[in-house]
């Protein structure tokens, strides 16, 4: 009976710190973040590095498995969940993952925002956030001193 006490015992710790829950709510990439040019160049470069190692014939597959495996949903700023729609990843050609995301050395421009590209950069940002929070909270960010040392 001990056993099972601190069984039941850790698992409501893991549950309410959050390790366990039901409720994980990711929110979707918004206009404002998209418009940003150094945000778009962070996502984009941490975009890169992670599927550096794929094809760029399969890119759309990982992303499709990260969204299929992903343990939550999406919202938009108002909170209300949202579906990311995955058929614009499959329209994509393969040579648009080769000359944007899989480039041989890390960007030092963004891509310019266009309106093909909207949708689609809003899911691959939308997705790896979510699966990976870490590396994009920093995303856009910039130190704020004039500090050249």
């Amino acid at each position: 009976m001990k056993m099972n006490n601190k069984i039941i015992t850790e698992l409501t710790q893991k549950i309410f710190h959050g390790e366990y829950t039901y409720n994980r709510e990711f929110k979707v990439i918004t206009n404002a973040e998209l418009e940003s040019k150094l945000f778009r160049l962070d996502a984009l470069n941490s975009v890169r590095k992670a599927v550096a190692s794929t094809s760029c014939r399969t890119c759309k597959g990982c992303f499709t498995d990260l969204y299929r495996d992903l343990d939550g949903y999406f919202s938009n700023k108002d909170g209300d969940e949202v579906f990311l729609s995955l058929g614009c990843l499959w329209d994509t050609p393969w040579e648009w993952w080769r000359d944007t995301v899989l480039t041989p050395a890390p960007r030092t421009q963004p891509i310019q925002l266009r309106v093909e590209n909207r949708e689609r950069l809003r899911v691959i940002f939308s997705i790896y956030r979510a699966c990976f929070p870490e590396q994009a909270m920093l995303w856009g960010v910039r130190a704020d001193n004039d500090n050249n040392a």
